[in-house]
């Protein structure tokens, strides 16, 4: 896209413009797939209606599910996207894709915990914790 590398830490463009390299830089645009994270946000909407009929809000997630609740999760849906994939659908108890999106979800509930107990990411279940706070005073 008229661009050259002026030196391993400068880009520069046909326009004249230049910028740091990639180099180390996280590259978000290349490692996720706007389709997928469209499907899973949809997923998600759907689930923020509970079995009773009452709406949780987007983060609930983020307040902290029991981690072995997570991964019992986790594993029927795995086992679902195998049923799936082995070519045994009428045996699954539910489509591929919400398979799949489950499995993810149950993933970064999973993940999320691990970070925080490395000491990342604890600022953010804080700002969770502020928005639930808000979000009962408004009631």
């Amino acid at each position: 896209m008229g661009e050259y590398i002026l030196n391993q830490n400068i880009r520069k463009f046909e326009t004249g413009a230049t910028r740091d390299s990639l180099g180390a830089k996280l590259q978000y645009e290349g490692y996720f797939n706007p389709l997928v994270l469209k499907r899973f946000a949809e997923y998600m909407k759907k689930h923020q209606t509970q079995s009773d009929g009452s709406q949780r809000t987007s983060w609930n997630w983020q307040l902290n599910i029991p981690m072995e609740d997570l991964l019992d999760s986790k594993i029927r849906h795995d086992f679902d996207v195998w049923l799936h994939l082995d070519g045994y659908s009428e045996e699954a108890t539910e489509t591929l894709e919400e398979s799949l999106c489950a499995s993810i979800f149950n993933t970064m509930g999973i993940l999320k915990q691990v970070l925080e107990s490395s000491g990342r990411g604890l600022k953010g279940l804080e700002k969770i914790k502020e928005r639930k706070n808000l979000a009962r005073e408004e009631k």
